[in-house]
């Protein structure tokens, strides 16, 4: 068997179906879905049919990220249904998260309610392996070397081998304590650490007892990933933040949260409350927008 694990799609089925097709060629019988499935692209349906059409090609297993979990929070609290029209103006702030709740559908929600955080998997001759977004218990918590949460997650961690995601970053770290082993095969849809702007992810393979693993970096067509932005709603109905995912896509750099800062900064400097309305909080991120260079 071969297994590959894809975390932090963000709505990119044109990075999702490059490396699928890739999987299909390479031999991957086995696929780990690290969360963060929908939200930053438009068309999360198409996402979506990708996802579902994976289930009959490999064997598959799905986490749950943070992402998902916003979607379950609007489909509990809003005032609309996943599928109906965008209802009002909601600024870049949130434009992103209802638009793609907006284009999604009831079967979708349920199928992220269904979702584990974390979850145990064992495979014939190889070790267990334990599969999260963020951190065993947290799907917003960033799991990274240099981090404490590094520690924790390897204190409580009841496998020798742990596949994650959330940060985007790709990585793999071996505790020289305890020999245990984090592996982050990166971003397939959203990479945004400025070396590459291809589809990450990490392929692994049982071998002696122990599993191989090897990090990827997929080329895929990153012009028709941007077509879509120009071509759908989605920049008019995410602002800012639309614009500055597009830009991460075609270059690399952390554009999202780099506006993020720029906005909280612009705040302070004029001294705004913190609760401002999407109305009264779009101006600072069209002005994030200009002093960032985000077209």
């Amino acid at each position: 068997m071969m297994l590959a694990a894809l975390g932090d799609i963000h709505g990119n089925y044109t990075a999702l179906e490059t490396t699928l097709t890739w999987a299909k060629d390479n031999g991957i019988t086995h696929l780990a879905f690290l969360g963060d499935y929908v939200t930053d692209c438009p068309y999360p349906r198409r996402t979506m049919r990708l996802l579902y059409e994976a289930q009959n090609a490999f064997e598959t297993v799905f986490i749950r990220g943070n992402r998902e979990d916003y979607m379950l929070r609007l489909a509990a609290t809003a005032d609309t249904s996943p599928g109906d029209t965008l209802p009002a103006f909601y600024g870049s702030r949130m434009g992103n998260i209802f638009s793609t709740y907006a284009h999604l559908s009831p079967d979708d929600i349920a199928f992220f309610a269904a979702l584990p955080i974390s979850t145990r998997v064992e495979y014939e001759n190889a070790p267990a392996l334990r599969l999260c977004h963020g951190s065993l218990d947290n799907n917003r918590t960033v799991v990274r070397p240099d981090r404490p949460s590094m520690a924790e997650t390897l204190a409580a961690l009841d496998t020798d081998f742990l596949l994650c995601a959330h940060s985007h970053l790709q990585f793999l770290y071996r505790d020289p304590r305890t020999g245990k082993t984090v592996i982050n095969g990166g971003s397939v849809g959203h990479p945004c650490r400025e070396k590459t702007t291809n589809a990450e992810f990490v392929v692994l393979t049982p071998e002696n007892g122990t599993w191989t693993a090897q990090l990827h970096s997929l080329p895929y067509d990153i012009r028709a990933a941007v077509r879509d932005f120009d071509g759908s709603d989605f920049l008019r109905e995410a602002g800012v933040w639309a614009r500055a995912v597009r830009q991460t896509l075609l270059t690399g750099k952390n554009m999202t949260y780099a506006v993020l800062v720029t906005v909280a900064r612009l705040r302070t400097e004029q001294h705004l409350p913190d609760n401002l309305s999407p109305t009264e909080e779009e101006p600072l991120w069209e002005a994030a927008a200009e002093i960032l260079g985000i077209p």
